[in-house]
Order: structure tokens, then C-alpha cells, then sequence
């Protein structure tokens, strides 16, 4: 994940990634600790962002390393 540093969007997507992934877990203790069923249901709806967000930037990863050439007109 070291080239998806060098662009912007991809690295405010891991920037949004990791902010979001440390608030579902801090979301998902305080609703465990008071038993609120709607605050650890929320944090399960982040925990499925996070992963969309991870999806997202695989796919910017794959589109990124490879090139255009003869074969693959298009890259990868």
C-alpha cells in the first residue's frame, strides 16, 4: 500500500479509513460497557464501511501497478 500514499485521494481514503476504524472500536467498547444495542449496531455498520473502504482502495492499488503496454492496452 506504499504507492497509495503518493496520490491524495487514496491517501485521504486511508486517512478516513484508520479515523473510522478507531472510532467504531471506541463506539463498539462504550456500547458493550453501557449495553446499548443501537451503539454496537452502528459500530458493525462502520466495521462494513471500513471494509468498503478497503475494497476501494485494493482496486485503486491493482490500478495503479500496472502500466499500459502492447498486451494490456488498457493495464491491468
Amino acid at each position: 500500500m506504499v504507492k497509495c500514499w503518493e496520490k491524495a485521494d487514496t491517501r485521504n481514503m486511508l486517512v478516513f479509513m484508520s479515523i473510522n476504524l478507531g472510532f467504531m472500536f471506541v463506539e463498539l467498547g462504550y456500547g458493550v460497557y453501557s449495553n446499548s444495542l443501537g451503539l454496537i449496531s452502528d459500530a458493525f455498520h462502520m466495521l462494513s464501511d471500513c471494509l468498503s473502504l478497503l475494497v476501494a482502495l485494493m482496486a485503486a492499488y491493482i490500478a495503479m501497478s500496472k502500466k499500459a503496454n502492447n498486451e494490456y492496452t488498457y493495464g491491468y
